[in-house]
């Protein structure tokens, strides 16, 4: 089980594997679903990304794409762990 630590919506993009997940502006886009996020945190949890009230699946998306992605986007400033 992969777990990450919360981290804030910024600006930027994120291309995710057999599928893509958009950050512009506290927005979220995945395949083609649409979330708002107004000053949320994003957590991964098995390939779930949930969004403060929302939840959008991510469907063929392996954890570790998405750690390693997010962690690109994000550099340095969150700790992602592996467990």
């Amino acid at each position: 089980m992969l777990r990450c630590g919360a981290f804030e919506v910024r600006r930027g993009r994120i291309e995710v594997w057999r599928g893509k997940i958009e950050v512009r502006r506290s927005k979220i886009e995945v395949r083609r679903s649409k979330i708002e996020v107004q000053r949320g945190k994003i957590e991964v949890r098995r390939s779930k990304i949930e969004v403060r009230r929302g939840k959008i699946e991510v469907w063929r998306v392996s954890e570790e794409l998405i750690i390693e992605k997010l962690y690109e986007h994000f550099g340095d400033k969150r700790v992602y762990t592996a467990g």
